[in-house]
């Protein structure tokens, strides 16, 4: 096998390994807000057990609709519907027993402006 051959079989894989790092590692803060692999992530200074009923409300402004609810006061997960995006996921994780990290993920790929939109919803229901 030549030279030339050798590169043509790992470029592409090469390509792939750059693609798939920068698509896990793009994240741009907007208020407050990361923006990592379709989520909008957000750590809130509340426990758990107070961002539960405040994300649940927060489906209920925004016109969601929850389908599944699970977890416990570790970690906690809505899954829900919307008219056009089909499916939303809003994951809770406590940090520690004050801190809560809240990812909000629209459809499969995500949506950054509902998904940031959901959080100001929720910071409004938290204060």
């Amino acid at each position: 096998m030549t030279t030339r051959q050798r590169l043509i079989l790992v470029l592409p894989f090469i390509g792939l390994m750059f693609l798939s790092g920068c698509l896990c590692v793009a994240a741009a803060a907007v208020g407050g807000v990361a923006y990592v692999k379709g989520a909008a992530i957000r750590t809130y200074s509340y426990p758990i057990t107070d961002c539960r009923p405040a994300v649940a409300h927060t489906f209920g402004v925004l016109g969601l609709t929850i389908d599944t609810q699970e977890g416990d006061n570790l970690s906690y997960k809505f899954v829900g519907t919307t008219g056009s995006d089909g499916a939303i996921e809003v994951l809770l994780k406590a940090k520690n027993e004050t801190t809560t990290e809240i990812s909000v993920r629209f459809g499969v790929f995500g949506n950054k402006g509902k998904s940031t939109r959901f959080h100001e919803e929720l910071m409004k229901e938290l204060d």
